[in-house]
C-alpha cells in the first residue's frame, strides 16, 4: 500500500504511530500491511517525477469537476 500526502506534519506523526481515525480505519481495513510505504509529494506544483500525475492535482481535478456539476455553482478560480 502506498500513501501519498502534501503534509509533512501528517507523515512525521505518521512515523510515530499518531494517525487520525480515518486513516487508522483505512490502515485496519487494508489486507495487507507488511510492503507499504508513506511518500511526501508538493502540493499543486504539476507533476512528481516518477509518478504519472501528481495525485493532489489528480484530487484537486476530480473535485472541480463535480463542482461544476452542481446546478447554479459559481466557478471557483484554479
Amino acid at each position: 500500500m502506498t500513501i501519498y500526502s502534501d503534509s509533512k506534519a501528517a507523515i512525521k506523526a505518521f512515523q510515530m504511530s499518531v494517525v487520525a481515525p480515518e486513516v487508522l480505519e483505512i490502515i485496519q481495513k487494508a489486507k495487507d500491511l507488511s510492503n507499504h510505504s508513506l511518500i511526501w509529494f508538493p502540493a499543486h506544483l504539476g507533476a512528481i517525477e516518477g509518478v504519472s500525475l501528481n495525485p493532489n492535482e489528480e484530487a484537486h481535478s476530480a473535485a472541480r469537476d463535480l463542482t461544476d456539476r452542481v446546478p447554479g455553482n459559481a466557478s471557483s478560480p484554479g
